[in-house]
């Protein structure tokens, strides 16, 4: 498809070809490659004054540098598409850019500054009446009251969503939301109806084959049965994280994994369950290895010390430490 592309001449049917291929390779997993043509379809759209071009390659670049563990650099492109969607006026790639930009600062416990994001976004969602949007906003915002446990608000946010999922008929955002809410109702001690939700939920992401999502059900769930008090059935949500880890490895790239494995780690501490000091080892060797792929120190440091559940895994691992130097 390239090579007919460049002997039409055709400088757009080039760009276009170029970032077609980079869009199947990210498909594929093979970020660097993604990230190369990207770059060429880049240099290439801003040759010939494509800015909306220029926009659609940098939001997808922007996506694989953080694949390949590249976040700052992603936060820069992300910064950089915020302010060319705005110079041109495109309030659709302004509200794709600011869901970006707070799904990084999220990662990087910026909390405050992906508040922010996500409301603005939240306003062009609904300037453009976009339900798709506006339930993924919600979504991401619920994210944040989640981790600080505004277990009202949460419930609010998810209610609004799911409403709006159901009415639009997107599976995909209906079990985001169900997830939501059930962590919610664990935050304000409604039991039954947590599980009910969390098992909905997966039972949605099972029937559209996308139980690469379980985990953070799962984690759900040990974390409400943890809070009832009932080991058993926490540990075996335990146990489907831990088989879960070990048969796909955890890779650079799988941030994703460190609130269930937190769960995991806690669930395994109340349990005395022996394999506890080890997967605690494990699990913080990997967020190690993470954070020593952001560059910068402040966002480094933030990244560690700000979101609750990599902090609560450094907290256990340091009382490991503490505990195997008492011992004679």
């Amino acid at each position: 498809a390239l090579e007919l592309a460049q002997d039409t001449g055709d400088q757009q049917l080039v760009g276009h070809a170029l970032r077609s291929l980079g869009i199947f390779a990210g498909y594929q997993d093979n970020f660097s490659l993604a990230i190369k043509y990207h770059q060429d379809c880049l240099a290439l759209y801003k040759n010939i004054g494509d800015r909306l071009g220029e926009i659609t390659a940098l939001n997808n670049l922007g996506a694989y540098f953080f694949q390949q563990a590249e976040f700052v650099m992603a936060l820069k492109i992300h910064e950089n598409t915020l302010e060319i969607s705005r110079e041109i006026g495109h309030k659709g790639l302004e509200g794709q850019a600011l869901v970006n930009l707070g799904n990084i600062y999220k990662f990087f416990g910026k909390y405050d500054q992906a508040w922010d994001s996500y409301q603005q976004c939240l306003s062009i969602n609904h300037q453009l009446q976009s339900d798709l949007d506006i339930t993924n906003t919600l979504f991401e915002l619920g994210g944040i009251t989640i981790t600080k446990e505004e277990h009202d608000r949460t419930r609010k946010l998810a209610e609004e969503g799911l409403a709006i999922a159901r009415e639009y008929g997107s599976w995909a955002y209906e079990c985001g939301h169900q997830m939501n809410l059930g962590m919610s109702f664990i935050g304000l001690e409604k039991w039954p109806e947590a599980e009910e939700l969390f098992k909905k939920s997966l039972d949605l992401l099972n029937q559209n084959d996308a139980q690469i999502y379980n985990l953070w059900r799962w984690a759900g769930l040990a974390h409400l049965y943890l809070a009832q008090g009932l080991l058993d059935k926490a540990i075996e949500q335990a146990d489907l994280i831990l088989t879960d880890q070990e048969s796909n490895k955890i890779e650079i790239r799988d941030y994703y994994s460190f609130y269930p494995l937190n769960a995991c780690c806690q669930v395994l501490q109340a349990a005395n369950d022996p394999r506890y000091p080890q997967v605690v080892e494990t699990t913080y060797n990997y967020l190690q290895k993470l954070a020593g792929k952001i560059s910068d120190e402040e966002l480094r440091s933030s990244f560690l010390n700000t979101v609750p559940y990599n902090r609560g895994i450094i907290e256990m691992w340091e009382a490991e430490q503490e505990e195997k130097n008492k011992t004679p």
